[in-house]
């Protein structure tokens, strides 16, 4: 409840300013520490800490709003041990030490609105290296990693040219790190400016295999900046557009650095990889905030009230935290594959400007202060984005989003043919007999 004293302020309209205080002792999610059992002291055996999320689990380790669509500016401030370096989100201000030279505080300030869930800290001995090719990228390594770093982080600025001119948008922040450490549970997490990779993806350049998956995942946190990061969506069932619209940037990426053929393979892969979840469980639908509209029928009968799906899994689809880790993985999958699909109903060029109109409309956003209202432009949501889509094309795709978005499973095709000697032709014949089995639907 609001203070006594304060409701005059809250009245006229004026801002009102809340502090917490607060201390997070022996955590049992959000931060992560590693100390390796050796001799020598905390930097030398490399100890270091980082936090991490599945989703939004920022109010593990500090308290805040913890919502995707809640984006604020943020001032950062963290004192560590004067042989450690303290990673955070935004610009590293400056960086002060204590008078007995045993502590430096740093301050990082990120002027852009930012979700609570896409901040991240990481503290450690860190090597620290510039990247050559773009000086506001800078990478970070535990002790005795450095040349392997230079090796794998040699093509990072490849990744940022290349999501410029595609989406002929400019990376929406000032600076961006990526910080290399160890004992993760995924190989990469994306924040505002921040990434945090495992180890594992570091490699000398005698390791050719490597090069795909390291090269693939440092893609996908860059594409995440723009679409995950910069544009964050508005609910839970929006999930799908962030981790979609990303995958399918990397996948475009990956193309271009791997060739044609690699990333047939990799859309072939995915999509086996659905196919096989959907008929095993059950069919995935993406966005199950609102039933698919019903399809239209000859006779003049009044419309039935259209009812949600039940997709018969034993966890509910509705909240990111109820979900099973693969399904989540197979939906980000799946999501991909609706982004190519839609990539061909309107056209690459198309599916690019609608890319580039929400980037620029979040661009100008992040430019006002938070009475403009302006704000919003930087959440996706699934009717947004058809909109999007219907300003700049002039296609409704509202069926589309209907058939392959809200509502769940896959369409199967038997194929056989024959040739007609008689008419010298090929004919073709096309059945769908499986509508009837688990994660198969008739396409209509």
């Amino acid at each position: 409840s609001i203070p006594p004293e304060a409701s005059s302020i809250v009245s006229e309209g004026r801002g009102l300013r809340v502090g917490v205080e607060f201390s997070l002792v022996q955590p049992q999610g959000g931060v992560h520490f590693v100390i390796p059992e050796c001799e020598g002291t905390l930097a030398e055996r490399g100890a270091h800490m980082f936090t991490y999320c599945h989703e939004n689990s920022s109010r593990l380790w500090f308290p805040c709003v913890d919502s995707f669509a809640e984006p604020c500016t943020w001032r950062l401030e963290f004192t560590v041990d004067e042989n450690m370096t303290a990673v955070s989100c935004g610009d590293l201000i400056e960086v002060v030490y204590t008078p007995d030279m045993r502590r430096k505080t740093f301050h990082y300030v990120l002027s852009i609105p930012t979700c609570a869930p896409n901040i991240a800290l990481a503290v450690g001995p860190f090597e620290i290296f510039v990247d050559p090719y773009m000086h506001e990228v800078t990478h970070f390594c535990l002790p005795q990693l450095m040349p392997s770093l230079k090796n794998t982080a040699r093509y990072t600025h490849e990744a940022f040219e290349f999501y410029e001119e595609t989406l002929a948008n400019r990376y929406p922040y000032p600076c961006y790190k990526q910080v290399f450490v160890d004992e993760t549970d995924v190989l990469v997490a994306a924040y505002a400016t921040l990434s945090i990779f495992s180890t594992n993806l570091l490699h000398s350049s005698a390791i050719v295999d490597q090069t795909y998956i390291t090269r693939k995942a440092m893609a996908v946190a860059i594409a995440e900046q723009f679409f995950g990061c910069f544009i964050s969506m508005q609910n839970w069932s929006d999930t799908w557009l962030p981790k979609g619209i990303s995958t399918y940037l990397c996948g475009l990426f990956a193309k271009k650095c791997f060739g044609n053929n690699a990333y047939r393979e990799w859309v072939q892969s995915e999509l086996q990889e659905v196919v096989k979840y959907e008929e095993q469980f059950g069919g995935i639908i993406m966005d199950p905030s609102q039933p698919p509209a019903p399809l239209p029928t000859a006779t003049p009968s009044p419309m039935p009230i259209p009812k949600s799906q039940d997709p018969g899994f034993h966890f509910p689809i509705r909240n990111l935290h109820t979900m099973s880790p693969l399904y989540l993985d197979i939906m980000r999958k799946k999501a991909h594959l609706v982004i190519r699909m839609l990539e061909h109903r309107i056209g690459h060029e198309l599916l690019l400007q609608v890319l580039n109109k929400q980037l620029s409309l979040a661009s100008n956003a992040a430019q006002q202060k938070i009475g403009s209202g302006l704000w919003s432009h930087m959440l996706i949501s699934t009717n947004v984005f058809t909109k999007a889509i219907f300003t700049v094309t002039g296609k409704d795709m509202a069926v589309f989003i209907d058939q392959w978005v809200r509502t769940g499973g896959h369409a199967k095709f038997h194929l056989s043919f024959i040739f007609n000697r008689k008419r010298n032709t090929v004919e073709l014949e096309i059945r769908q007999d499986a509508i009837q089995q688990r994660g198969i639907r008739k396409y209509v």
